[in-house]
């Protein structure tokens, strides 16, 4: 995933139309039946999964396109 979004924002870095990048669009909670306190637990899904992986792809994009 993260090689993909170097990839991306590598080509995108000097677009003028481009003002973001969509790391996630709606993400869903994982697999309840791996773990259902993902979605029971305020919260947990995103301090947990969500945050980690968002902040790896913008320390991803970042080092290509400011």
């Amino acid at each position: 995933m993260f090689d993909f979004w170097t990839e991306v924002a590598t080509r995108f870095s000097n677009n003028p139309n481009v003002i973001g990048y969509d790391i996630l669009n709606e993400p869903w909670p994982a697999n309840m039946y791996k773990d259902a306190s993902l979605f029971f637990k305020p919260r947990k899904f995103d301090k947990e999964v969500l945050f980690p992986v968002a902040k790896k792809a913008h320390d991803v994009v970042r080092a290509v396109d400011d």
